[in-house]
């Protein structure tokens, strides 16, 4: 635990789900002086027509930047100011990532809380990075409080109050 530092991350798509989970990182944050830091990974649109891929001009891409820039800053400033993290590409992949260069002690995330074939199709960003993830990973579902945790890289999921592990937490931080 030498190697960690005292950051839980916190990926966000600036939606209402995202609000619980920043929620609940502060509130595990706070017995802990951990600093939370907001990350938002943006996907460039993708068009295609007749097999031919057609490239976004550079001035585009420069707007989509600037315009998500705006967007985290926004979402940190209203919820008190935290550091942000901006990435472009595959959403998971890009947590994953994250997590290297950040080091953080965990990551708290929303999840939809899709179940069944709509999961199936649509993939879990949430699931990827609980199953890939080197530290633990809190997703927290869109119903109100209920939260899954997992120790990353352990592939088990384990349902349990938000603020459970707190109390574990202090523990880890002398």
């Amino acid at each position: 635990m030498d190697n960690v530092a005292k950051r839980i991350l916190v990926p966000v798509d600036l939606g209402e789900g995202s609000a619980s989970a920043v929620q609940l990182a502060l509130e595990l944050a706070a017995p802990l002086g951990a600093e939370v830091v907001l990350m938002h990974v943006y996907t460039l649109p993708r068009y295609a027509y007749a097999g031919v891929n057609i490239v976004l001009p550079p001035e585009s891409i420069e707007e989509i930047s600037a315009t998500a820039q705006r967007a985290i800053e926004a979402y940190a400033k209203k919820h008190g100011g935290l550091r942000c993290l901006l990435r472009e590409g595959d959403p998971a992949e890009q947590i994953v990532r994250a997590i290297e260069g950040v080091r953080p002690y965990m990551v708290v995330m929303g999840t939809h809380g899709r179940r069944g074939i709509s999961r199936m199709l649509l993939g879990s960003v949430a699931e990827t990075v609980i199953r890939t993830s080197p530290v633990p990973v809190v997703a927290v579902t869109q119903r109100a409080g209920a939260a899954r945790a997992s120790a990353g890289g352990a592939g088990e999921i384990e349902e349990r109050p938000p603020a459970a592990g707190v109390k574990e937490l202090e523990h880890a931080f002398p």
